[in-house]
């Protein structure tokens, strides 16, 4: 079954991203089943970051509409590549194909893999949202009680420019030493909140925390292999999402949409 998935970047394509391009593009494609082909998209205009709401909010203006863009040019599903999950639920609520979140994914099936989950995300700054996401996904449950995200402060893109270099320098030992901590506090699954940083660990298979038996769940190979099940779930059995109107991402009023959306000159 062929499958043809949008990889939706949420910032512009320069400086480290670029660096990044051509090692996710080989990860990807070891990923991915043989019938599946994919594109990188990027954006012509960002706000540069989603260190907090308005950034986020300037910023999944041009990311939902690259989204809206990518259902019209035929992709049979969107992964958008952020751990932060920005526009996934405001992008799914106008376009039929599936839009997977990176965190929504790797949280869930990490939920399936153990017992108690944490995160450990690049910055302080990402916790909250990642909070609020942990909430609405309903995994809230499944995560430590104390500090369930917690972050190992990656300088970007310094420290990943480094870790491609040797992921076992700094990079690694850096993460350890948090995921040790979230150990002693009972977490038998770790999820790196960043999906550049699955990129360095892959290089070396890193895969569980040394000397623990704690599994290291990669979120982007999760996110892809999510969209890739959706695509063949909608191809092959015809299930999709919910069009009810009391449904998140349901039948809305297309009319009122189209009349907002010459407003804004679109």
């Amino acid at each position: 079954m062929s499958r043809k998935i949008c990889l939706q970047n949420i910032y512009k394509k320069e400086g480290a991203l670029s660096l990044l391009d051509e090692i996710t593009d080989e990860y990807v494609r070891k990923i991915f089943c043989s019938g599946t082909t994919f594109t990188q998209k990027y954006l012509e205009r960002s706000s540069g970051s989603v260190r907090g709401a308005y950034l986020e909010f300037l910023n999944n203006f041009d990311l939902v509409e690259s989204i809206i863009r990518a259902e019209k040019e035929g992709f049979d599903a969107v992964v958008v590549n952020c751990f932060n999950d920005p526009g996934v639920n405001i992008a799914r609520e106008v376009v039929s194909i599936p839009v997977v979140g990176v965190c929504e994914s790797s949280v869930h099936i990490a939920s399936m893999l153990g017992g108690k989950i944490a995160i450990i995300t690049n910055s302080p700054v990402h916790i909250p949202k990642l909070a609020e996401l942990i909430e609405r996904y309903g995994l809230k449950s499944k995560m430590i009680c104390k500090n369930p995200i917690r972050s190992c402060n990656y300088i970007f893109p310094t420290d990943y420019i480094e870790g491609i270099k040797d992921p076992y320098e700094m990079f690694i030992p850096k993460f350890e030493r948090t995921a040790k901590e979230c150990i002693q506090d009972g977490a038998d699954v770790i999820i790196p909140g960043c999906t550049a940083a699955e990129l360095i660990f892959d290089k070396v298979r890193y895969l569980e925390v040394a000397e623990t038996g704690v599994t290291v769940v990669f979120p982007f190979a999760c996110a892809l292999k999510v969209a890739e099940s959706l695509v063949d779930l909608k191809k092959k059995v015809g299930i999709s999402k919910s069009m009810a109107e009391h449904a998140p991402y349901g039948r809305r009023n297309t009319q009122l949409i189209n009349k907002a959306r010459k407003i804004y000159g679109l």
